[in-house]
């Protein structure tokens, strides 16, 4: 995961030969002798745990091993009032757990902590009332802030009980290849709670589902205070000092994802296998990144229900192979994160380089009544999406959600979104690199696209080339669509764009409103919306021909009610109102803005037919010049009143 604020003074701690390294056990459940009074009792093939410290309404179990056979179930005893149990497993060795955990008695979250790593077999369960987190931290925080906690459950070692009576708030992970975490079971929780694996190479190779709550998977590269701000959101900090001074040092080195692969019967329960040093699913044998930071996604997350929960994947490298995310909803869609949020904007981590392989499919639709879902595709370098994001609108009512595919550096886009909305208005689909070329043909690729391959992401400057979309990938897009760049968006020349099912077309140019960054197309093309929204932005703009006329049965002449050359500046803010039905139909807004430069355009053409509200040309260069290589037309056939041309400049 990306640092944060804290950056620490000294090295890692060294521990040399001193350090064991840990085994992989046969699965059991036994109680480590230090103290916290944990009792285990063999009942059949059921293990109830009992005893243990509590802290407030906080249960603190420790484990010499903990792991469960096919047949096997670990029961954790509570009582109503106990709100959280917390088991941290000491002696060096990986959870291999095949069979079921479950708490009874009470109504508790369940924490599981082994920094050896941990591994849900093909037959591993839930069977819990509340919420589940699985880590390999090195410690759990309690009451954490970004300077860092008022206590620390540690993985090891002693631990100051009377400072962990409140809420769990974060996870420690002070070591620089924290344990992997692989899950290949069917682990679910009840309806509106949270599921969190958070380690530091993470894998799902199964199924985590949570109805209307939340699923998060995380792996964090190391040095890390993770904070929980609320269930599905995190913020990942560097370690302060402070912070690892107070958290116990392991006596043992966690082992890599191809080491704990590689020990027993663990790879055929997990569905993965190590060839030549490289994990790989078995079946598709796509490869699996396997360093400290990456998580890889395949098989099904699921928090669908009557309105759709929340997914977050976040990691340094992100890997959906295989994927299906369920984010749909009766009533509405839910949210799916994938390598962090909107423009990699808040508090989630951000990943560097994230990959959407073409069976991987993402759906945060509502499916009956309601507004689709929002769906985030980040990553700070490269971007690759070949796979398929759906959040469509209700079948009854309800609007098309919002998706975002980006690469801030760059993108390769050859996927599908649909953002349609059957009873309502569609959705918007925003792709935002650095830079974007349209060129002709069907498909385009980003430049960085040879670094993806066969699931894996691999290691590249991250580069600054163009993003190139196709003229046939854009021209089949549905919905509003935005195009945004950091510095230019080129329509290559011999290129129109033609619609047929916007509700419109954005262009922006400078994103970042640094001054550089132009809207260039040849004067002599087109782009033609039939009834759509048009808005150009950039430091620069050279257009050419623009038609938002949707095309009836009649041809209006050239009408304009209005023509204005006033000065102008700041910000336009374009409105797409209008009314498509029968005997009104329309042209919608065309909007052109260059903030540092001039405006050089072709032919503009805006009309209505019949008895719709008329349309609007707006033309802004408030530091530069307006130069017109054609015709501007608006206005209706009966001579509507509102329809306006804008000219502003210089």
């Amino acid at each position: 995961m990306k640092t944060g604020v804290y950056t620490s003074l000294f090295p890692l701690l060294t521990i040399g030969l001193l350090v064991s390294t840990p085994t992989l056990a046969q699965p059991s459940i036994t109680a480590s002798p230090d103290g916290m009074n944990t009792v285990v009792t063999p009942n059949g093939n059921t293990l109830n745990i009992s005893g243990g410290t509590q802290s407030g309404a906080n249960l603190f179990h420790s484990f010499q091993q903990f792991g469960l056979t096919q047949a096997q179930t670990a029961n954790f005893l509570s009582n109503p009032a106990i709100q959280n149990i917390l088991g941290r497993v000491t002696g060096g060795n990986a959870s291999i757990i095949n069979g079921i955990i479950r708490v009874s008695g009470s109504n508790a979250n369940l924490f599981l902590m082994n920094p050896a790593g941990i591994v849900f077999g093909a037959n591993a369960s839930l069977n819990v009332p509340d919420s589940f987190v699985a880590t390999t931290a090195n410690a759990i925080g309690f009451g954490c802030s970004n300077a860092g906690c008022t206590g620390y459950f540690n993985a090891v070692g002693a631990n100051d009980f009377s400072k962990l009576s409140g809420s769990v708030g974060g996870y420690i992970f002070s070591g620089t290849q924290p344990g992997s975490i692989i899950n290949a079971g069917n682990l679910n929780v009840p309806g509106g709670q949270s599921l969190m694996l958070l380690g530091g190479t993470v894998v799902n190779n199964g199924t985590l589902s949570a109805p209307s709550g939340s699923v998060t998977v995380a792996a964090i590269r190391g040095d890390q205070l993770v904070r929980v701000t609320q269930p599905g959101s995190l913020l990942s900090l560097d370690l302060p000092l402070s912070v690892k001074n107070q958290v116990n040092p392991l006596s043992f080195n966690p082992l890599s994802l191809p080491q704990l692969l590689t020990g027993g019967n663990v790879g055929n329960a997990t569905g993965l296998t190590v060839q030549n040093g490289e994990v790989k699913l078995i079946g598709s044998n796509a490869l699996v990144p396997s360093n400290a930071g990456d998580v890889t996604v395949s098989k099904q997350i699921n928090v669908s229900s009557v309105a759709g929960g929340t997914v977050t994947i976040l990691g340094d490298r992100v890997n959906l192979t295989g994927a299906t995310i369920h984010a749909s909803g009766t009533d509405g869609g839910g949210q799916v994160l994938i390598g962090g949020d909107f423009q990699g904007k808040g508090t989630l981590p951000t990943a560097d380089r994230t990959f959407v392989s073409a069976d991987s499919t993402i759906d945060a639709s509502a499916l009956t009544r309601g507004d689709g879902g929002r769906v985030i595709v980040w990553a700070d370098q490269t971007t690759g999406f070949y796979g398929k994001i759906q959040a469509k609108g209700g079948a009854l009512r309800g609007n098309g959600g919002f998706v975002e595919v980006s690469g801030k550096e760059n993108l390769a886009y050859q996927g599908t979104v649909d953002v349609s909305a059957a009873n309502g208005s569609n959705g918007t689909l925003l792709l935002d690199p650095r830079n974007i070329t349209i060129v002709d043909g069907v498909a385009g690729m980003g430049a960085d696209d040879a670094q993806l391959s066969d699931g894996e992401i691999l290691v590249g400057d991250g580069g600054t080339a163009d993003f190139v979309l196709s003229k046939s990938a854009l021209e089949s897009l549905t919905g509003t669509v935005v195009l945004e760049a950091t510095d230019n968006i080129t329509i290559a020349d011999g290129v129109s764009l033609i619609f047929s099912n916007l509700n419109g077309i954005t262009f922006t140019a400078d994103a970042d409103g640094n001054g550089v960054g132009s809207f260039v197309m040849s004067p002599t093309e087109e782009i033609r919306t039939n009834g759509g929204s048009a808005t150009i932005s950039g430091a620069r703009a050279i257009v050419g021909k623009i038609n938002t006329f949707l095309p009836g049965s009649n041809t209006s002449n050239f009408i304009a009610d209005d023509l204005r050359f006033p000065a102008a500046s700041g910000s336009v803010v374009i409105s797409t109102l209008g009314d498509q039905s029968i005997q009104r139909i329309l042209g919608r807004d065309i909007t052109l803005t260059s903030q540092n430069g001039n405006i050089i355009t072709g032919s503009l053409s805006s009309e209505a037919e019949y008895f719709g509200p008329g349309s609007h040309v707006r033309l802004f260069a408030p530091k530069g010049s307006v130069l017109l290589q054609g015709f501007i037309r608006v206005g209706q056939t009966n001579k509507s009143t509102d329809s306006t041309i804008t000219i502003g400049c210089d």
